[in-house]
């Protein structure tokens, strides 16, 4: 239960249950690429023997392709710094969504949000838990451009992530993410039956979240 509140450049996250602590840091290096590094701190009554335990996670590095639908272990995470963490609960496992900043480099960023769970005292990342207009996917990856800048964020009174819609600046650049940025339309995941329900071009005057509803980049 130690606060480490002198770690002021890591993302330090533990949901309500403390059941898990999530820390989780970037790096950047002379060429504007960066790196992510993270552990969770497991709580005693997730392990065998009722012990401590911390997992390492290994950073994927680069731009995450085709991935909405994979499950990655500790040693293949989809690297992220996280500053929201929501619980959902099914049967006996509880699946933490994940919503996280993810620089690729100066000129192209990514948002995620992700669900990590425990099993057998070892991390997953990746659950079916995001229902699409026409399918479901176990993450949701946003690519835009490094000079532009996204919101996603937990909505607490009405239990959703909002996020801003992105579009390319013009038909010219449709597929190159790096000219991709905030049309002005909001969308959001709202939390229904345990899934996160997709809704488009969403209403959000007057209705912040009680966190910064404008969080954009840890660094």
């Amino acid at each position: 239960d130690y606060p480490f509140d002198k770690l002021v450049t890591i993302s330090i996250l533990s949901p309500d249950d403390k059941a898990i602590r999530l820390f989780t840091w970037n790096l950047q290096n002379d060429a504007g690429e960066e790196d992510f590094f993270g552990l969770i701190e497991l709580n005693p009554s997730l392990t065998k023997n009722k012990a401590n335990k911390v997992i390492e996670l290994i950073n994927q590095k680069g731009e995450l392709q085709k991935s909405d639908n994979k499950t990655f272990n500790a040693d293949k995470w989809p690297g992220a710094v996280y500053y929201e963490v929501v619980p959902v609960k099914k049967g006996n496992t509880t699946y933490y969504t994940l919503a996280g900043w993810r620089g690729i480099d100066d000129g192209l960023k990514q948002k995620i949000l992700d669900i990590v769970y425990i099993q057998s005292a070892k991390a997953k990342f990746g659950y079916p838990l995001f229902k699409m207009s026409n399918r479901t996917q176990r993450r949701v990856i946003f690519t835009f451009g490094g000079m532009t800048s996204m919101l996603l964020t937990f909505d607490d009174k009405n239990h959703r992530f909002v996020f801003e819609h992105l579009a390319p600046k013009n038909n010219l650049v449709v597929g190159n993410y790096r000219f991709y940025g905030p049309d002005g339309v909001y969308d959001s995941f709202v939390l229904e039956k345990k899934q996160w329900i997709y809704q488009s071009d969403i209403d959000v005057r007057n209705n912040k979240s009680s966190r910064d509803i404008f969080y954009n980049s840890p660094t």
